[in-house]
């Protein structure tokens, strides 16, 4: 029979080593896309022992997840290829105040970016993104912008498959979609809130803003 092999989240450098990924808990994990943020598919392409002559082959995308706790952080993992661990890559990300309810990383757009969302129960969602570099090493540190904070605890966030469009699920019986500017700033595009007899459609205008800055709305 086949057996499934079993890999943990720790960190070696720790002290002591190897502790839980998350100490009080685990809430929520996402794989990063398969492939590379910039990538994009070529219809002509030479496939097979044509595409082997045409380029010396690149290195494998690495694989990568990120996993949200109850500690209040979004974490990174990169999967080492030589031994099969899993080790962190670059610092924990921290924005939250609360557990952070679940976390979702963007499917690739072609754009040479990774982008993560994640949402909590403090009522934030954060949107974290980081510029990326050759094998996927990160060129830059990753840059929060936070959407206009919720009036109860988010539980849940989505992406639409292009990466567009973010779906939001929060404790005030409210579905929110958001779609990114081209300032960077996040747009309420659609509400859909639970109403006594059926749900109603609400707009919302609010944007999102860089962690740090005050949120207004329009």
């Amino acid at each position: 029979t086949t057996s499934w092999p079993e890999r943990r989240l720790a960190d070696p450098a720790a002290s002591p080593p190897g502790p839980p990924a998350h100490p009080m808990g685990v809430t929520s994990i996402s794989w990063a896309p398969a492939v590379a943020p910039s990538a994009l598919w070529v219809r002509d392409a030479p496939q097979g022992a044509a595409a082997a002559s045409a380029a010396p082959s690149a290195a494998p995308w690495p694989k990568r997840i990120a996993t949200a706790g109850c500690d209040g952080l979004v974490k990174i993992w990169r999967e080492d290829p030589a031994s099969g661990d899993w080790l962190p890559d670059g610092a924990p990300l921290a924005a939250h105040a609360d557990w952070v309810r679940a976390v979702a990383w963007a499917p690739s757009i072609g754009l040479a970016a990774s982008t993560i969302a994640s949402c909590g129960q403090d009522g934030k969602v954060v949107l974290w993104t980081r510029e990326e570099g050759a094998e996927g090493g990160g060129a830059e540190e990753w840059k929060p912008v936070e959407l206009p904070r919720f009036e109860g605890p988010v539980w849940s966030v989505s992406w639409a498959p292009t990466g567009h469009v973010l779906g939001v699920a929060s404790g005030d019986d409210r579905l929110s979609l958001w779609k990114e500017r081209l300032d960077g700033s996040w747009a309420n595009i659609s509400d859909l809130i639970e109403a006594e007899g059926g749900a109603a459609n609400a707009p919302g205008a609010p944007q999102g803003v860089p962690v740090g800055a005050p949120a207004t709305g329009h």
